[in-house]
């Protein structure tokens, strides 16, 4: 998927993110992940909107972070973040859009958006 598709896809959960961009605790955190785009726009399981909420199912390793308290940032950034993806779905698509469905790659940083 081209970047700018990639960008197409993000500024709509982005829309939908309840978070503070600009927190220092969030600064810092990368965003990072493949998920599948259907051509209906939204997203293969366990990332549908109405798919069961299972962290363990969409995140690896979040085990790991799941009671560490100096992972409470981290945990906020990446549930907030699944939930406005599946707020944002059905997603518009883009121009021209042949060839879903296609892996969406997402890898930003919260505080260069």
């Amino acid at each position: 998927m081209p970047q700018w598709e990639g960008d197409f896809f993000r500024s709509q959960v982005v829309a939908a993110w309840a978070i503070d961009f600009d927190a220092p605790q969030f600064r810092n955190i990368q965003i990072f992940g493949h998920y599948q785009v259907l051509a209906d726009g939204t997203l293969a399981p366990p990332f549908g909107r109405n798919d069961p909420w299972d962290m363990h199912g969409m995140v690896n390793n979040w085990e790991e972070n799941e009671n560490e308290p100096r992972a409470a940032a981290f945990r906020t950034a990446i549930e907030t973040f699944l939930r406005a993806m599946r707020l944002a779905q059905p997603f518009a698509m883009p121009p021209d859009a042949d060839g879903y469905p296609k892996i969406l790659s997402l890898n930003f940083r919260i505080g260069d958006l």
